[in-house]
């Protein structure tokens, strides 16, 4: 997997959510649904673990 870099802004949503960075690497590397986004970005989503990470 390529090096992931989290923003400020990222990790004090991921605080804030209760999120670690091993769910979000795990989301991404094995989404259940990756859907087009805004902006051409992407949404990796997986219910099981986070719900959805936008990309």
């Amino acid at each position: 997997m390529k090096l992931l870099y989290f923003s400020r802004h990222a990790r004090r949503r991921m605080r804030l959510h209760n999120i670690t960075q091993e769910q979000v690497e795990e989301t991404l590397s094995e989404p259940e649904k990756v859907a087009p986004g805004v902006k051409g970005r992407y949404v990796a989503r997986n219910p099981g673990i986070l719900g959805f990470v936008c990309i």
